[in-house]
């Protein structure tokens, strides 16, 4: 079929697809030369949903960001829209001539990382991965720097790096990636990273101090996801990939929702989305009543 918005093209694939609080689409799509023939760009796409026919390209392939066409593959599959629709971020590549400056961070049309340009931080911004907006425009963001590999990971606030590998949050050191983060309407934050413990989910009550962050479940723990307080699974791996997709969603109301890998008792390990219930404000470090998965930490 043709594609939308780009006339002359014909659609190769649509994947990645979001949903904003209004029932509107987003998706990356791509777009080839000829009917069934291999992608030769990519495009942001977003659908109206009171008109089933429209379905209008945000940016694509070959669109100018600081004056750099957007690469082939540039649209990335790392991205977000907060849920009034009105701020977007999106993981972007453009055609610079090297693949060591290509990388961007792009937040309403404004680059606010670039690969290879100082962080502010002694050292200069190197690959991005799992992003987050929400309705007032604040945004995390991860990704890595070049500078020592043992303090290279970060995860950044508002364009600022709030935390590195390396950090002790919650008395666990951080030691290596940040595998997805996410920022909800009432700024507060969830990350998960590799730590001293093992690969952990921490909880911030405020994204802009996300060193003062809370470990709340950890691969190894226990879970209950029938609200009994007896544990019927043991958490063996976060599926928090950002290749695929974000990692995680979450919401207003204190739920996290992710794709994890659960063992039982017998041994047997299944897939499942569960949804974890961060501390509320109001009492830290208690679970904020049991969602579909509350933890009985190991620590």
């Amino acid at each position: 079929v043709a594609a939308p918005g780009i006339p002359g093209f014909f659609n190769s694939f649509n994947s990645r697809p979001r949903m904003l609080n209004n029932g509107e689409a987003v998706w990356v799509g791509g777009f080839a030369s000829t009917s069934g023939g291999s992608s030769i760009g990519r495009v942001m796409y977003r659908a109206d949903p009171s008109d089933t026919g429209s379905i209008t390209p945000v940016f694509r392939t070959g669109d100018l960001v600081d004056g750099l066409a957007i690469g082939t593959t540039g649209v990335g599959f790392d991205y977000d829209f907060s849920g009034n629709g009105a701020h977007h971020i999106h993981n972007l590549l453009v055609d610079s001539g090297s693949t060591l400056d290509d990388g961007r961070i792009w937040v309403d049309g404004v680059v606010v990382a670039a690969e290879n340009s100082p962080n502010g931080q002694g050292d200069n911004w190197d690959n991005f991965k799992s992003s987050s907006i929400n309705n007032s425009g604040n945004y995390v963001f991860a990704g890595d720097t070049d500078g020592a590999t043992t303090t290279d990971d970060f995860m950044a606030y508002n364009g600022s790096i709030q935390i590195r590998q390396g950090d002790v949050i919650d008395g666990l050191t951080l030691t290596g990636a940040f595998d997805a983060c996410a920022i909800n309407d009432l700024n507060e934050a969830v990350f998960i990273a590799d730590s001293s413990l093992t690969e952990t989910l921490f909880w911030a009550s405020d994204a802009a101090a996300l060193s003062s962050a809370l470990a709340i479940l950890s691969v190894g723990d226990e879970v209950d996801v029938d609200g009994d307080l007896i544990a019927d699974y043991t958490l063996t791996d976060f599926n928090a990939s950002t290749i695929a997709s974000q990692g995680m969603d979450f919401a207003n109301d204190g739920l996290l929702y992710i794709s994890v890998d659960l063992r039982d008792d017998a041994g047997a390990t299944v897939e499942a989305i569960i949804s974890v219930a961060v501390p509320a404000p109001a009492g830290l470090g208690v679970l904020a009543g049991f969602a579909l998965a509350a933890r009985r930490r190991r620590r």
